[in-house]
């Protein structure tokens, strides 16, 4: 158990130390845009400093998402690297979900550090109350991980543009969500707990009150453990059809 955790600490700094190299610009272009809403926020343009927080909460953590899982399996089957882990028995599934687990504790931690940055300009400007603020966090958490989820499931089943073709299932699905707000039919209900969990995570930071918060806990849950094992499966097929040599 002990060296278990140890891999997994020893790999989370690494992947920091990775994205801290390889996307220093997205965490500039992030750390400017939160100094521009702290501006706004101290300047008494309330309304912008809000809509600067929206806009942070969803996109920087849908790209972190996309960005940290592309290519995760696809890329190595590809290449033929993935070959290598049958030169020990059982390793290639505990392999790639090690990295799975990896990537998304980063994800969580930088989505962490992003949540709380923006409680404290919401604080500091006086947009929101204290409770309020920290509720920031958990719709960061949600669009990091689900979307984070989706390449790896996507890249555990062969997609080659697992990232791009995530994003396109997500725009796609928000855009028909959109077009079912106004319906209170089951069917468009059923519709828009299957599409990208924005609805559940505006719940989530307190921004509306409805579908309820219990619902919105669930199927945010429901997405983030729904692609996780569907992403488990394809790592399991994978590895079971490498074995037989196809």
């Amino acid at each position: 158990m002990t060296t278990s955790r140890s891999r997994l600490l020893l790999g989370t700094l690494a992947v920091l130390d990775y994205w801290k190299r390889r996307y220093t610009p997205l965490i500039i272009v992030v750390g400017v845009t939160v100094t521009g809403a702290l501006a706004f926020a101290l300047t008494g343009q309330s309304e912008r400093a809000r809509y600067v927080l929206a806009v942070l909460a969803v996109f920087p953590p849908v790209v972190a998402g996309l960005l940290m899982m592309s290519g995760i399996v696809s890329e190595d089957r590809e290449s033929g690297l993935i070959l290598m882990w049958f030169q020990k028995p059982a390793r290639l599934f505990r392999t790639y979900a090690l990295r799975y687990a990896i990537s998304q504790a980063v994800l969580l931690l930088l989505g962490t550090c992003l949540g709380l940055a923006m409680a404290g300009v919401a604080l500091v400007g006086n947009l929101y109350s204290a409770g309020e603020a920290l509720r920031w966090v958990f719709p960061v958490w949600v669009f990091t991980f689900v979307s984070g989820a989706m390449v790896f499931a996507l890249s555990a089943w062969g997609a080659r543009r697992d990232s791009t073709i995530a994003l396109l299932l997500i725009i796609a699905s928000l855009t028909l969500a959109a077009r079912t707000a106004v319906d209170d039919s089951s069917r468009a209900q059923i519709f828009r707990a299957f599409a990208f969990p924005l609805e559940a995570a505006t719940v989530l930071s307190g921004s509306r009150t409805s579908p309820s918060l219990q619902y919105s806990i669930v199927v945010a849950l429901a997405h983030a453990l729904g692609w996780t094992i569907v992403g488990l499966l394809g790592l399991r097929f994978a590895e079971r059809a490498l074995t037989r040599g196809r």
